[in-house]
């Protein structure tokens, strides 16, 4: 069965919510909206070829796939991408599920 969508979880959705936030704050209204844009691009090519993102060998069975200064963390389930985590690369979690 192929993938169809993808699908934030709530750490997730904040992730966006916070680069979206510092984008303006440190860069303005059109470079923050032209790296989210970029973001949910990426989201959905992660749809379109789920495999494109690397086998997270630490936290198997993630992926993880680079946009820019983010990780994006997913797991790829039957009907839909799901979008763990957006963190920064300067980010190192123990687990994408972290909160710190």
């Amino acid at each position: 069965m192929t993938t169809r969508k993808y699908v934030l979880s709530g750490l997730a959705e904040q992730d966006l919510i916070e680069i979206n936030d510092y984008g303006l704050y440190e860069f303005g209204f059109y470079a923050a909206e032209k790296y989210k844009t970029g973001i949910v691009k990426t989201l959905k090519m992660l749809v379109s070829y789920p495999q494109m993102g690397k086998l997270d060998e630490r936290h198997s069975p993630l992926h993880v796939f680079s946009f820019k200064n983010h990780q994006i963390y997913y797991a790829i389930e039957k009907t839909h991408i799901y979008i763990i985590r957006i963190l920064h690369s300067r980010r190192n979690p123990r687990t994408p599920l972290d909160t710190n």
